[in-house]
């Protein structure tokens, strides 16, 4: 007999509180040593099974409704989103990368689309993807939040589906040989300035590289570095060249695919499921992918985010429950399509 149990946030919180409260290590702790409770609103539910009571927990949370009041923390205590211009600076400083860009939106395009084409994705997924991720009209250095009118940006999410800083991290660790390898064999074909270009291409991202695997292989310690190093920051600009960008933003959703492969799901994915997996991360979109449908109908997005991704997402606070959610993604790319910057794409590929 299968169950689908709906918790709300903070059921959920205190599910994962009670966890964190019994372990070995956190009871060791307690009572060898010192336990330091750091801000989050998850953090206060651990420190009331810990202590019983969380002194002054207003101060820990940020984004919670409690007893009716919404406590945020104000803008002045959380450090500034990078934007493009900080990814670009940090790449210069620390490894010396200066992305090539491309000669205009069509050119980067059709790196795109062959890229993903070669890789065997197909091309109802990667307009779909598009559409939904940018309306239909993004560039490839489309920052989350940023418009002309608007220079701050809600998460350093850049290009035609939205890679995150952590991601670019995370695909250098992993994959970074292989794109090496594809430099290297574009660079033969080349002489003179643009084979001299491609070398230092070469070099530089050979750094980053290196500076990616500088950590265990994991998404926590790839997501520091991201966040916390100013090398980190700069990785993120790889995304911006023109040879790179479109090999890193292909890879993020055939990971996602094999992803999907490895866990026996034989079907191919539709646009609206790599976009789930894609927005959610692999293994929350394959689980809402693999529920099923009636379920759909009663399990609140919510369950599916972290609080903060929840928090700027207006598709996923919309929808409340994930049916919904998928009719919005399915609704989005259907009217997105129709766009120029969307049919520029099906073109290219």
């Amino acid at each position: 007999m299968l169950a689908a149990l709906a918790f709300t946030p903070s059921e959920s919180k205190r599910l994962i509180a009670k966890s964190v409260a019994a372990m070995p290590t956190v009871q060791f702790a307690l009572s060898e040593g010192e336990v330091v409770i750091a801000h989050g609103s998850t953090d206060v539910y651990v420190a009331e099974e810990l202590l019983g009571c969380c002194p002054q927990r207003e101060q820990f949370i940020s984004g919670q409704v409690i007893n009716g009041v919404l406590c945020q923390t104000s803008p002045e205590e959380k450090p500034p989103i990078p934007v493009i211009d900080d990814f670009l600076s940090n790449a210069a400083a620390q490894f010396a990368f200066v992305p090539q860009h491309p000669q205009d939106e069509l050119e980067f395009k059709r790196a795109y689309a062959r890229a993903a084409r070669e890789a065997g994705l197909a091309r109802e997924q990667i307009v779909g993807v598009y559409a939904f991720e940018t309306g239909g009209n993004g560039t490839y250095d489309m920052q989350a939040g940023v418009t002309p009118t608007r220079t701050r940006a809600i998460s350093p999410a850049v290009g035609y589906n939205q890679l995150l800083s952590t991601n670019s991290i995370s695909l250098l660790a992993e994959h970074g040989g292989r794109l090496l390898g594809l430099l290297r064999q574009k660079a033969k074909g080349l002489t003179g300035e643009p084979r001299v270009a491609m070398e230092r291409k070469i070099e530089a991202l050979r750094r980053m590289i290196a500076f990616s695997r500088s950590v265990p292989n994991n998404w926590n310690e790839h997501d520091r570095l991201a966040k916390t190093t100013a090398g980190g920051i700069g990785v993120h600009a790889a995304v911006l060249d023109r040879d790179i960008g479109p090999f890193l933003q292909v890879q993020k959703l055939i990971n996602s695919v094999r992803f999907a492969r490895a866990k026996h799901h034989a079907a191919p994915l539709t646009a609206a499921e790599l976009e789930l997996m894609n927005l959610t991360g692999d293994g929350n979109g394959l689980d809402i992918i693999t529920m099923p449908a009636a379920w759909r109908a009663r399990v609140p997005t919510a369950n599916f985010f972290q609080q903060s991704g929840y928090e700027r997402n207006p598709v996923a606070r919309r929808a409340g429950v994930l049916a919904n959610l998928i009719a919005d993604i399915e609704g989005k790319m259907a009217r997105a399509a129709q766009a120029s910057g969307a049919r520029d794409l099906v073109a290219a590929f």
